[in-house]
């Protein structure tokens, strides 16, 4: 960021302050980068995931308050598309405490976005990667107690081989019951824990 601000022609002092606006992407948009624009008075926009304030930011908002907020932006396929629905965007604000010092904080501005896109591909790939893991387990259960799954140390090790950071881990209760050669396993959906994040399906944060 210093490199850049470095090769920003100079301003002309006779003129009015003009405040720079860097436009980034989610992986350009950090903690630490928005306190250095803070820092040097300059604005920034962009997608930004908030970490656990943010996804709390995200459920709050109610989808009827959403839908009473539909956003001008419209993409130039929509003129193509019978069914294309309208943006959704409301305004919140979003405390961003410094990742190194937690005195210092940013009050952000944030635009709650609803995409109607965003949301049948949030929806497609919780399913398929759902899918993806049960399959995997119910094979791992078709093969206990027959080698090498004969025991419960290696079957253990096998599903935390399995369930081990998949994005559709938290969607499901495994448990392993029984000792060597008489083990079964039991896969059950947390419907609940994915109501809860199919509520969110389509949102994200604009800072």
């Amino acid at each position: 960021l210093r490199g850049l601000l470095a090769r920003l022609p100079q301003m002309d002092p006779s003129r009015p302050p003009v405040k720079p606006l860097f436009i980034s992407d989610r992986a350009m948009l950090t903690p630490e980068s928005m306190f250095e624009y803070d820092q040097y008075q300059m604005g920034f926009l962009g997608p930004y995931a908030g970490g656990e304030a943010g996804e709390r930011l995200l459920a709050e908002v109610e989808e009827s308050e959403l839908a009473e907020h539909p956003l001008e932006y419209r993409p130039q396929r929509a003129e193509r598309d019978q069914g294309w629905q309208p943006y959704q965007g409301v305004l919140r604000t979003l405390e961003q405490a410094h990742p190194d010092d937690a005195k210092r904080k940013l009050c952000l501005r944030v635009l709650v976005v609803w995409s109607p896109a965003k949301a049948r591909l949030d929806a497609q790939l919780r399913q398929t990667n759902l899918a993806k893991l049960e399959a995997s387990l119910k094979a791992l259960a078709g093969k206990l107690n027959r080698r090498p799954y004969t025991k419960r140390e290696t079957v253990e090790k096998r599903l935390r081989h399995l369930l081990n950071h998949h994005p559709a881990r938290r969607f499901l209760t495994v448990t392993l019951q029984g000792q060597d050669t008489e083990l079964t396993l039991s896969i059950n959906r947390r419907q609940g824990v994915i109501d809860e994040a199919a509520r969110v399906d389509g949102r994200y944060l604009l800072v």
